[in-house]
């Protein structure tokens, strides 16, 4: 049976899952070619990063990962362990949680360390992330801190929050990041700019910001929370929308992910497409059936990206209680100029068939900036696999 509990999560998923199509009315679409079959190779690198100290998600509090490529040859992974595991794993996920935010620089080939670092912080929520010119932006908790590619503080900005920066998200080319400022869909937020850590632009009762690049915003507006786009030194607009999912209102059913500064992915949980922000599709994906797609990851300039496909599993049964949950099936990666998906792996998702001794299967994903290698973490193994080259 599932429980109550896994029923809600099954909800927050779907809720959360849904990508929508968009465009406008009388655009040309290029038709969408079967996905490749799934991957047979053997990756370029298989490392065990608990030889390094973490631990991979059993029964407990889960895991906040972080997995980044700092240029084409190199991988930076972090993770956040808690300094009072027994008495931490009591408090409420608001509460101030003392833990410590660990990054380890690796060779994407080798597997050869490069760098590992540590540093307090004051909620488990953390993680770092490369911004260019090889510096890096880590989270914890109650503070940000910009650092030199040994990992050296070059200036850092303080919050009250102890979850102030939890869940950051930064723009295709990392140049800004946005912070917000409590849970949920309804969260206000500010963007910042990495190197200053100065405001950039924030979310108000006019706009909330969903993505962004270093100079534009697409968010929802009004009490229908209607699709708008604004500049950073100018006012909201409404961002018409045509096509399959333009029906839909509420603009919590729909995800939308800048591929690059000038390219934006938008979709249902049935549909997805990559267009222009003047409208023209590129490329239109119709998802196969029971499939949702989670998180997205693109290369710096935005030749490809790569989005994780769920699907769900488990029975049924309301008179049981019994609901089916959101669960990891494959990695897709798309190649903008060939428009179209030009790799697949499957992934090991989570069982609908929770035990004492369930085991969260998190894939965390990442791309090459320059877009030739995919990088996965799942149960504590790394692996570097090699993506097709692209074709002249």
């Amino acid at each position: 049976m599932i429980p109550r509990r896994m029923k809600r999560t099954a909800r927050t998923f779907l809720c959360f899952a849904s990508l929508v199509t968009v465009a406008r009315a009388g655009a040309q679409t290029q038709s969408q070619e079967a996905e490749p079959s799934p991957s047979q190779d053997h990756p370029l690198l298989k490392l065990d990063l608990r030889r390094y100290g973490f631990k991979p998600y059993m029964s407990g509090r889960r895991d906040i990962l972080s997995l980044n490529f700092t240029d084409d040859s190199h991988l930076v992974f972090a993770w956040t362990t808690l300094d009072y595991p027994h008495a931490d794993k009591r408090k409420g996920p608001r509460d101030p949680v003392p833990s410590h935010l660990h990054a380890l620089v690796v060779d994407a080939r080798s597997g050869q360390k490069q760098n590992i670092r540590e540093w307090p912080s004051t909620s488990y929520f953390a993680s770092i992330h490369p911004v260019g010119r090889g510096r890096f932006l880590a989270c914890t908790g109650s503070a940000v801190h910009l650092l030199s590619s040994e990992f050296e503080v070059i200036r850092e900005l303080s919050f009250t929050d102890p979850h102030a920066c939890a869940n950051p998200k930064f723009s295709p080319s990392g140049r800004s990041f946005f912070i917000a400022d409590g849970p949920g869909l309804d969260s206000q937020g500010t963007l910042m700019d990495s190197e200053t850590l100065a405001p950039l632009a924030g979310s108000t009762a006019e706009g909330r910001i969903l993505t962004f690049t270093d100079t534009l915003l697409v968010g929802t507006c009004g009490p229908n929370l209607e699709p708008c786009i604004r500049k950073l030194d100018q006012t909201w607009e409404p961002f018409d929308l045509a096509g399959p999912g333009h029906q839909i209102k509420d603009s919590r059913q729909r995800r939308f992910f800048f591929v690059n500064d000038s390219m934006l992915l938008v979709g249902t949980a049935r549909e997805m497409a990559v267009l222009t922000l003047e409208g023209t599709i590129l490329f239109r994906v119709n998802l196969p059936n029971k499939l949702f797609v989670g998180t997205q990851v693109t290369s710096t300039g935005g030749e490809r990206f790569c989005i994780l496909e769920m699907k769900l599993r488990g029975l049924r049964s309301e008179p049981l209680d019994m609901y089916p949950i959101a669960s990891d099936d494959q990695l897709v990666v798309y190649s903008v100029s060939e428009r179209r998906a030009i790799y697949t792996l499957k992934v090991k998702g989570m069982s609908p068939w929770p035990t004492w001794r369930q085991h969260e299967h998190s894939n965390v994903l990442a791309l090459s900036p320059d877009g030739s290698l995919l990088a996965l973490v799942d149960d504590g193994i790394l692996k570097v696999y090699q993506l097709p080259a692209a074709k002249l």
